[in-house]
């Protein structure tokens, strides 16, 4: 009998412990959605808009859309640190974004060769 308690015992422990376990999984941070942006101090002056981020299963697709305008964003990548870079072609120029995200912020810079402009974002409701 004493047996049979025994392993009723180590059979209720190991429940417990596994039962009060939370899975150290962790949630990837996704940067899905409209971001409404500013990026300042540019030569033509300031600049607002949207940037909308798609996340698919082989990575992001997105595009930037301000003044009527919509450019497409390429070459996406988003590590696992919620950095960001991103290229695109405005206004005759290759231009490379860079930034974190950083739970509904994003912080970062538009790279125009060698100047670089800050760009801000709030994730949209």
């Amino acid at each position: 009998m004493q047996k049979y308690f025994s392993i009723l015992v180590v059979v209720l422990m190991t429940i417990a412990l596994y039962s009060g376990c939370k899975s150290t999984k962790s949630v990837s941070y996704s940067a899905a959605g409209n971001w409404d942006f500013s990026v300042t101090n540019t030569p033509e002056g300031d600049y607002k808009g949207v940037m909308v981020l798609t996340q698919a299963e082989e990575g992001y697709t997105g595009y930037l859309e301000a003044a009527g305008s919509k450019i497409e964003l390429k070459n996406i990548v988003i590590d696992d640190e919620n950095k960001l870079k991103a290229s695109l072609y405005f206004s005759g120029n290759d231009l490379d974004i860079k930034g974190t995200f950083s739970g509904e912020s994003f912080t970062g810079f538009v790279v125009a060769g060698y100047d670089n402009f800050p760009i801000v974002a709030e994730r949209t409701k």
